[in-house]
């Protein structure tokens, strides 16, 4: 299996963990591959015990989202059962017990942008673009988190209205934290992590857990009723010819 995902300490920063999406060919989409070696690379560093995790990309795109260059030939169940691995994988970052930094630096779609939201910090370039497709093929996926990350009607209009939010509407609802030039990326993220890496682990660790949403087992279970529905390969096959000449027009 080729490595789609690049897994590195940080030098500079000791007990700092660089995880890159590095599959541009793809636009850093979630396949099945991908997915499996962002979440192997998820464990390894919470068990050694990283105090900082940085999630980065390679390429100009952050990460296309559910990875469907194989949507012709799966059926409903395979589908089912990768949507409840992209959220086991999500819910690995929102309660990692170390502070978790998205790079974003392009497009972040659906599953994508979930994964940005997922992160502690959320540090944005001009290129920064942010969308959630899901709901329009009816899955339902960190629905609640991003709820609570920009509120209820923020929400809904992303959601409703199939919003694709640019980085400055990305940072002035709180999907982005905070909006960077990119040649000062670099530069802001050492300063966050010099910051984070003066507290104790375990402080750190606290202090992430008192300020971060609470977890719900409800999540997955409106997950599974979302994609249980009959007919999801189908849906996403639609919504794949539908979407194809507007990423096309982007190329």
């Amino acid at each position: 299996m080729s490595r789609s995902v690049q897994s590195a300490h940080d030098v500079a920063h000791p007990g700092v963990v660089r995880i890159t999406l590095d599959d541009t060919q793809n636009a850093n989409a979630l396949s099945p591959e991908l997915l499996v070696q962002l979440d192997e690379a998820l464990k390894t560093a919470c068990s050694e015990a990283a105090r900082a995790i940085v999630l980065q990309s390679s390429g100009t795109r952050f990460c296309a989202g559910f990875g469907l260059s194989d949507i012709d030939q799966v059926d409903d169940a395979t589908l089912a059962a990768r949507f409840v691995a992209v959220e086991t994988m999500l819910e690995r970052v929102r309660r990692a017990p170390a502070l978790t930094i998205a790079l974003v630096n392009g497009v972040a779609m659906g599953a994508g942008a979930d994964l940005v939201a997922a992160c502690d910090y959320r540090i944005g370039t001009a290129r920064a673009r942010l969308g959630f497709p899901g709901s329009r093929f009816g899955v339902i996926l960190g629905t609640r988190h991003l709820t609570g990350l920009i509120g209820g009607q923020q929400a809904r209009e992303t959601l409703i209205e199939g919003k694709m939010l640019d980085a400055n509407a990305a940072r002035a609802n709180g999907l982005l934290s905070e909006l960077c030039e990119l040649e000062r990326l670099d530069a802001r993220v050492d300063e966050v992590l010099a910051s984070a890496l003066e507290f104790d682990p375990e402080t750190l660790r606290t202090l992430l857990r008192l300020t971060r949403q609470s977890a719900s087992d409800n999540d997955v279970e409106e997950l599974r009723r979302s994609t249980a529905r009959k007919g999801l390969a189908e849906r996403m096959r639609a919504h794949t010819r539908k979407v194809l000449p507007a990423k096309a027009k982007e190329s």
